[in-house]
């Protein structure tokens, strides 16, 4: 998110963490000094959270939690009452990443604290949601199917999507996407769907007001071209989505337009292990050397 605003602009985004004993402090430091509007437990009596996430030679991930269940249930998920006060009367959009039984939950949650703080719900955001990866099974359809009715916008990854549908797959890149998007076609009557498709970009399929009216969808492509400009993938996902809040904010809800700035954010991600580099070069603000800006256009000049 943080690519596309300024650091004079940065305080309207708010986040949300939970620290454990060995999270350096310079990694929170380093995310105050971006400017964002900071959250943060320390819960030094804790270890940190981790998790395995791998890809085989054919790309397709596998996630799995190393901290316990229990351990990180009791200590580190990310609550509704962790969100400061001052930030209800404020928010537009919520990213959370959960599964679809606490999607449900965590809205209804938010939901109460606001009444219990005194803000009109009519101030409620929208929630964009994407699922957490160890709960896309097929044994979650319908926890999925009942979180769709709490938010605007679901952004599953077409690994995710395929296994909660229960459809087999050895290799990402053999996934049907069309068929995926046939599937999903009752479900566009509860929420907009984003499917992140990884080097193949992203799906854009909107919300329909009535089982009548034509399913529509639409392709962003993802902003690298060659395997060679992608170095690794780690976190590309979760930059797409900030990108994408912040396009939805920006373009007044423009999905397309939105998930291509998802697709730029993303695009930073991959360049490098780690973080893009950021630099300020005669005031202005670059990352790898590029703005955020130049991108999208040159991502509107191609769709053009």
């Amino acid at each position: 998110m943080r690519t596309w605003v300024t650091r004079n602009n940065a305080a309207q985004i708010g986040y949300v963490e939970n620290l454990g004993r060995e999270c350096p402090c310079e990694a929170s430091d380093a995310l105050a000094a971006m400017g964002a509007t900071l959250a943060i437990r320390r819960l030094d009596q804790f270890l940190h959270p981790r998790a395995w996430n791998t890809f085989n030679r054919n790309d397709t991930r596998s996630f799995q939690m190393q901290t316990p269940e229990h351990e990180y249930a009791a200590h580190f998920r990310i609550l509704p009452e962790h969100v400061e006060p001052s930030w209800l009367r404020s928010l537009k959009l919520i990213h959370i990443c959960t599964s679809g039984a606490r999607c449900s939950q965590w809205v209804t949650g938010y939901q109460e604290r606001m009444v219990q703080e005194g803000v009109p719900t009519s101030a409620m955001p929208d929630f964009v949601w994407e699922p957490s990866p160890n709960s896309c099974i097929a044994s979650e359809w319908d926890n999925f199917v009942m979180a769709l009715d709490c938010v605007a916008v679901v952004s599953p990854n077409h690994e995710e999507l395929a296994s909660l549908l229960g459809i087999p797959f050895q290799d990402s890149d053999a996934i049907d996407l069309s068929g995926l998007v046939e599937h999903i076609a009752p479900l566009t009557l509860q929420a907009h769907f984003i499917i992140r498709c990884g080097a193949r970009g992203c799906i854009v399929v909107p919300r329909r007001s009535n089982a009548q009216s034509p399913l529509v969808s639409t392709r962003v492509e993802a902003f690298w071209k060659h395997a060679t400009e992608v170095v690794d993938v780690t976190g590309a996902g979760n930059s797409f989505m900030g990108g994408l809040m912040v396009g939805l904010y920006q373009t007044g809800g423009d999905l397309h337009a939105a998930a291509e700035y998802g697709s730029v954010s993303a695009s930073f991600v991959v360049q490098q292990f780690g973080p893009p580099i950021f630099s300020e070069v005669d005031g202005e603000e670059k990352w790898n050397g590029d703005t955020a800006a130049r991108r999208l256009k040159e991502t509107i000049k191609r769709r053009l």
